[in-house]
């Protein structure tokens, strides 16, 4: 999971300077983890980003990114990815919603040999690699939460800010369509930030893997 969760580049696709749009939290949160790791903000139309130089397509990237956030409108999304994994990327977040195809767009990501979280992901966060992908602010703590609804899983992060624990991770995994819960959980045995863990899921599709992770 490392490439999600403390990846050494990461590239935002749809990266914007309109608070009101995903792509603006998604490229503020990834410029603060600017000195962990290499960060590209990606806009056709914008020069600047929140102070950031901008890249107009991927194909202007200086090299392919570990993980790639996609915030665009759906329909788009299957021709990027298409692009995104000639060029080499082997892990993706994606944010946006009612992408056409959608499970036949993870086949062809694992079929390429990379992985997916999303769509529909409202986001990762972990507190100890200064990794910020999702909408708002999160209260470094030694809560984790892996969550379907990313709505839910957002308030969880709150209440765990206002009961003092805060967030050590956070995993928004929409409706599984590679990685699943079970390889999340996986992941936090090893976390020496993550004391506790809140899981929400809407689905129980591979329960064992689940039981055995926990």
């Amino acid at each position: 999971m490392d490439p999600f969760f403390d990846p050494s580049s990461v590239a935002v696709l749809g990266a914007s300077n309109d608070p009101a749009k995903w792509g603006f939290w998604l490229a503020a949160g990834a410029l603060t983890g600017a000195d962990r790791r290499r960060v590209y903000l990606i806009n056709a139309r914008a020069t600047s980003i929140q102070g950031a130089p901008v890249h107009a397509s991927l194909s202007e990237l200086p090299e392919a990114p570990e993980l790639l956030v996609i915030s665009v409108p759906g329909p788009g999304v299957p021709a990027l990815v298409a692009e995104a994994l000639d060029l080499g990327v082997r892990a993706f977040l994606i944010v946006s919603t009612r992408v056409p195809q959608a499970t036949e767009l993870a086949e062809t990501i694992t079929a390429a040999g990379a992985r997916l979280i999303g769509p529909g992901s409202l986001g990762l966060v972990d507190a100890g690699a200064d990794l910020l992908l999702a909408w708002g602010h999160f209260t470094p703590g030694s809560l984790a939460v892996v969550t379907q609804s990313g709505q839910l899983g957002s308030e969880i992060a709150t209440l765990s800010a206002r009961s003092g624990l805060g967030i050590s991770r956070f995993a928004s995994i929409g409706g599984q369509s590679d990685v699943r819960a079970a390889e999340i959980l996986d992941s936090l045995v090893t976390d020496p930030n993550t004391s506790q863990v809140a899981l929400y899921l809407e689905s129980f599709t591979g329960g064992a893997a689940l039981v055995s992770a926990m």
